[in-house]
C-alpha cells in the first residue's frame, strides 16, 4: 500500500498507464492491483483508470529477448545429443535424463550469474586436479548409480574427468543449437535480453514517458542487476527495495543491498511505516 500510494503521488492517476511494475514474483502484482483499487475507492475516483502493467523480472526479460522458453523434454534431448558427441562412455537417454535436467539448470544459473562457462569449468577442473579428485564414498555411490554399474575408483575418476572436461563444449554446442531454433533457458533468454537492450536497435524506440518501477527486490543475481542497469540508463525508473530501517546496512550481511541502493537509489518513503498489527499492539 505504501509503495502504490507513493507511485500515484509521483506520477498521478493518468501516469499509471505508462508504468510497468516489476516484482520478484507474480503474486505481488495481484496485491498491488488491489491496493490501487482500494485507493481509488477511498478517494472516490469514479473515472476509468488504466492500471500499470504488472510483471516479474523473468517475464520482463522475455519481453526483450529474441529467445523463447522451450519444453523440458525437448531441451534434454538436444542436450543429450551434444553430450554423446563429447563423451565416449555415454549413458543411455533414460539414465541421462535426470542428470540432464540438473545440467540445464546449472547452465541457466551460470548465465544468470553472467559467468564464462569455459573459464569456470577450466578453473574448477584445475582445482579438482590439485585435489587429485579424492572422491568420497557417497559421491562414488551416486556416480555408480548414474552409470548403472559397479566399478573401481580409478574408472569413476576417469569418467568424472572426461565428463567434467567436456562440459564447456557441451554448453557451447547446446547453447548455439538452441539459439538457432530461437529457444533458450531462463539464463540464456535473460542474457539475450540484455544484449538486445544494449544494442542500437533497442535504443531507437525508447519511449520518453515509459517508466519501470522495481518493487520488493533484495538480493539480485548478476543478470538481474545488469538488466536493471540497462533499463535505468534508457528509461525513467523507480526502485522500492525490500529493506527495512531496522537493517544495519553497514553490516556485511546487508552489503549487497546497500551497494544496490547506492547504485540505483531508493524511492521508498523514508518515514517509518506502522503496520496494522503494530497499530493494534500499541492501541
Amino acid at each position: 500500500q505504501t509503495v502504490t500510494d507513493d507511485i500515484i503521488k509521483k506520477v498521478g492517476w493518468e501516469g499509471l498507464k505508462d508504468c510497468t511494475m516489476v516484482f520478484p514474483m507474480q503474486r505481488a502484482g495481484l496485491f498491488a492491483k488491489q491496493c490501487i483499487r482500494e485507493k481509488m475507492s477511498r478517494e472516490g475516483i469514479s473515472i476509468p483508470v488504466v492500471l500499470p502493467q504488472m510483471t516479474t523480472i523473468d517475464q520482463l526479460a522475455d519481453q526483450f529477448s529474441p529467445l523463447r522458453a522451450d519444453e523440458e523434454i525437448r531441451s534434454v534431448c538436444q542436450l543429450y545429443t551434444c553430450y554423446k558427441r563429447y563423451c565416449q562412455d555415454a549413458l543411455d537417454l533414460d539414465s541421462f535424463y535426470g542428470w540432464g535436467v540438473q545440467l540445464l539448470n546449472d547452465f541457466s544459473n551460470a548465465d544468470m550469474a553472467l559467468l564464462d562457462m569455459t573459464a569456470l569449468m577450466r578453473n574448477a577442473a584445475d582445482a579438482a586436479k590439485l585435489e587429485e579428485l579424492a572422491i568420497d564414498k557417497e559421491t562414488q555411490e551416486r556416480l555408480l548409480a548414474l552409470l548403472g554399474q559397479t566399478g573401481e575408483e580409478d574408472s569413476i575418476r576417469k569418467y568424472y574427468n572426461q565428463l567434467w572436461e567436456a562440459i564447456p563444449d557441451i554448453y557451447r554446442e547446446f547453447t548455439e543449437t538452441q539459439e538457432k531454433e530461437g529457444v533458450g533457458t531462463r539464463g540464456a533468454r535473460t542474457r539475450k535480453a540484455i544484449a538486445y537492450l544494449e544494442s542500437e536497435e533497442a535504443a531507437a524506440p525508447c519511449q520518453a514517458n515509459k517508466k519501470y518501477v522495481f518493487v520488493g527486490f533484495n538480493y539480485l543475481l548478476a543478470a538481474e542487476r545488469k538488466l536493471m542497469e540497462v533499463l535505468n540508463a534508457q528509461y525513467s525508473t523507480l526502485f522500492y527495495w525490500d529493506n527495512d530501517p531496522s537493517f544495519d546496512l553497514d553490516e556485511g550481511v546487508y552489503q549487497f543491498i546497500a551497494e544496490d541502493i547506492k547504485r540505483f537509489g531508493n524511492d521508498y518513503p523514508t518515514e517509518d511505516i506502522e503496520t496494522e498489527e503494530e497499530k493494534q499492539t500499541f492501541s
